[in-house]
């Protein structure tokens, strides 16, 4: 769901984003690394894009009141997969299993004090945990990271579960967010149903090739 390189800038020094995403039994998210315009994936973003969707020009008039999902617009450049992995933390029902008092548990509850996605993407750049703690896992990677202000046709995006009970597309770049529509009751975010109207047709159209992956973030057995 993904086209182009973002046009996001930054002046973060320690803007060395890895390329890890996250997705979740209840809460799917979903990362796609996606090459220009050409690739099969950028096309299927690009056509879905041609939907209903609140896009980051003007983003703060259209974004719902009701604030059915969490939405933190990208100001950071080359940083697409920690705030895809953002997106699929504080949403859904992983929120719920934050630990009290820790630095993802503070920042939800500063975001949810906040109506406008404007807001929150203040909140996220302005963060120094945050910050400290992505710069640490950045270090960790074996590839040489570009960088903040670098072009790049990749881009990660998440799939989470609002709390209207509808799916939602969350990115952190200009294609914004977009409702996919309703997860019926006994349904999770791994059913044949929520999949098909959201991440099957991304692993359709990049089917074969070796930069798209899927990671989820799910419960385990006690």
């Amino acid at each position: 769901m993904m086209s182009t390189p973002s046009t996001n800038q930054s002046s973060w020094p320690w803007c060395r984003a890895q390329h890890t995403l996250s997705s979740s039994s209840r809460l799917l998210t979903r990362t796609t690394p996606l090459r220009p315009k050409t690739s099969p994936l950028a096309r299927e973003r690009q056509r879905l894009l041609n939907r209903k969707t609140y896009s980051m020009e003007g983003f703060d008039d259209l974004y719902p009141t009701d604030q059915p999902v969490l939405w933190f617009p990208q100001t950071i450049g080359n940083a697409c997969g920690m705030v895809a992995l953002v997106h699929a933390l504080l949403n859904g029902s992983l929120r719920e299993r934050l630990v009290p008092s820790s630095p993802l548990a503070e920042l939800l509850d500063e975001a949810l004090k906040l109506p406008l996605p404007t807001q929150h993407a203040d909140l996220l750049y302005n963060s120094v945990v945050i910050e400290n703690a992505h710069s640490k896992a950045a270090a960790r990677g074996d590839t040489a990271a570009p960088d903040a202000q670098d072009p790049i046709g990749y881009h990660f995006m998440a799939f989470v579960k609002g709390t209207d009970g509808n799916l939602w597309g969350l990115d952190g770049s200009f294609g914004g967010m977009m409702c996919y529509g309703p997860v019926g009751e006994g349904e999770d975010m791994l059913s044949s149903k929520v999949l098909d109207i959201g991440v099957r047709r991304f692993i359709k159209a990049g089917e074969g090739s070796s930069e798209f992956s899927i990671i989820a973030l799910s419960e385990g057995e006690e």
